[in-house]
């Protein structure tokens, strides 16, 4: 029970819950790494406990049902845990089926040792895609949490790009980095163009790195 302990009182400095919602999160971090799975019968064997696996899962479905989380107070604990104080941010996206239902996430996570942690995310009320005013709208959750100054840059894939966007990233001195297929025309501020050599768009860096850029 020392490493449950141990996790709780990590968690109740970031965390304004009671000691027993606290002492149950600790619990359930550790059972789903122990237990490898998110299948959370699976999870609730591993509780350290003595109360049996039933009485596990029905305090995890309790949870899940009255537990209500923020950002903020989400963002604060894993920014804690890692201690850091400069940011390499990553933006993607991610969608799939559940039964019938389309599930359509938008996230914004820290790169850290080659770790992807999520820190932000909205679900989507579309089947595919984002636009501008999504992404401008998990961003400005990011800001509440890390200050502008401290991001190094935002990493993303292709599918991010748009001049309404890229004019708001500079307006907040958000330098990005983005993906694109090699030979992509990318024009000066001088308005001459190139492919596949290294040249910038507006503030954002594109350099070339084997067969991809990075803007």
């Amino acid at each position: 029970m020392e490493e449950v302990s141990s996790l709780a009182r990590k968690l109740k400095y970031h965390l304004p819950l009671h000691q027993a919602r606290i002492t149950f999160i600790a619990q359930f971090i550790l059972a789903l790494i122990r237990s490898r799975s998110n299948n959370l019968y699976r999870v609730a064997e591993k509780f350290q406990m003595t109360a049996g696996r039933e009485s596990s899962y029905r305090r995890i479905k309790r949870f899940y049902a009255d537990y209500e989380y923020s950002y903020e107070e989400l963002g604060q604990l894993i920014l804690g845990c890692l201690e850091i104080d400069r940011f390499t941010l990553c933006m993607d996206r991610t969608n799939w089926k559940h039964g019938s239902k389309d599930v359509n996430y938008l996230v914004i996570s820290i790169a850290w040792q080659g770790n992807s942690i999520p820190i932000v995310w909205e679900c989507l009320d579309k089947s595919s895609g984002n636009n501008t005013k999504e992404r401008i709208a998990v961003m400005k959750q990011v800001l509440k949490l890390i200050p502008a100054d401290q991001i190094d840059s935002l990493l993303a894939d292709r599918e991010f790009i748009g001049h309404g966007w890229f004019e708001w990233l500079e307006q907040h001195n958000l330098r990005c980095r983005l993906r694109v297929k090699e030979g992509f025309p990318v024009k000066h501020n001088g308005g001459t163009s190139e492919k596949g050599v290294e040249t910038s768009i507006s503030s954002f860096p594109v350099v070339k790195k084997k067969s991809k850029m990075t803007i």
